[in-house]
């Protein structure tokens, strides 16, 4: 699946075709465009997550959802939320960076090779070495000579880089622990759902994806069902003001938090949602100032 970082909008046609909406209903309908092309065209029907990037209650976002689908601006297609614009828009931007990347790659292979020998049917010049196999990606060469470009493409570009590859292997995940819609890996869905959803609320994104990181988050998938247990805790915890900066203490949530045992468990079971930091705080002061006197 590619990856979308920008897409084209149009300011007269998206205020003429928004033009019946409400104000509320604008900033759901912009939201839901995003959340498509984000996740490129597989956004789920799923009530509890969209309402959870909304920030509102699930009624909320099923009285707005049948409004949207009644004046035709979204539709439900395999269970997934589509805009006929959105699906036309992102097909193009896919087509043309495969095209973009065949070019790169026709390119690559057409240039001839930098040596004195001749090239024999086995892609081998004679009388020195062999010529590299082209890079998976054209666009990823960063080095100036074409060694040190097949070396950063082969070996990555630090040791870091290669342990983390090389641990990677090692991690096996069973077709069972794969999701069936399409064929990711559970642990890195889960991973790009948290920077959707922290990229909306202005949470800390995960930059690295480390293996204590994944061993955690494939234990909390377990715990909790799957993707579908996954989304829930991010719905859950949308609705939790304290947990986008609004306490004593000006925290906020972030990915190793959330996949700690103790703090996912309390935030399925609902004791996040009763529990409030700076109401904590005030009464643990009270209660030391209240011993500190002798009371």
């Amino acid at each position: 699946m590619g990856k979308l970082n920008w897409y084209k909008r149009f300011p007269h046609e998206a205020l003429e075709g928004m033009f019946e909406l409400t104000l509320e209903e604008r900033g759901a309908y912009n939201t839901v465009i995003d959340l498509i092309y984000a996740r490129v065209n597989k956004l789920p029907d799923e009530d509890r997550f969209i309402s959870g990037h909304l920030r509102c209650d699930v009624r909320v976002w099923r009285r707005i959802r049948a409004r949207l689908l009644g004046l035709g601006k979204i539709e439900i297609v395999d269970g997934r939320i589509a805009n006929d614009r959105c699906t036309s828009e992102i097909d193009s931007a896919l087509s043309r960076g495969l095209s973009a990347r065949q070019a790169a790659l026709t390119s690559w292979r057409s240039r001839p090779p930098k040596s004195s020998g001749t090239l024999n049917e086995n892609n081998v010049v004679t009388g020195t070495e062999p010529l590299a196999e082209p890079p998976a990606d054209p666009h990823a060469i960063q080095s100036k000579t074409k060694k040190e470009k097949i070396g950063k493409e082969l070996v990555g570009n630090s040791e870091s880089d290669i342990e983390e590859s090389s641990s990677e292997r090692k991690s096996v995940v069973s077709p069972r622990e794969r999701n069936d819609a399409n064929g990711l890996d559970p642990v890195s869905l889960a991973f790009d759902e948290w920077n959707i959803f922290a990229q909306s609320h202005g949470l800390p994104l995960c930059q690295r994806r480390l293996e204590r990181r994944k061993a955690a988050l494939r234990q909390r998938l377990k715990e909790a069902g799957g993707i579908e247990g996954w989304r829930t805790a991010l719905a859950k915890a949308a609705l939790i003001p304290w947990m986008f900066g609004a306490n004593d203490r000006g925290w906020r949530l972030n990915i190793d938090s959330l996949i700690g045992e103790k703090f996912f468990t309390k935030l399925m079971e609902g004791a996040h949602a009763n529990a409030d930091p700076a109401a904590i705080g005030a009464r643990l002061f009270e209660e030391l100032e209240r011993r500190r006197r002798g009371n």
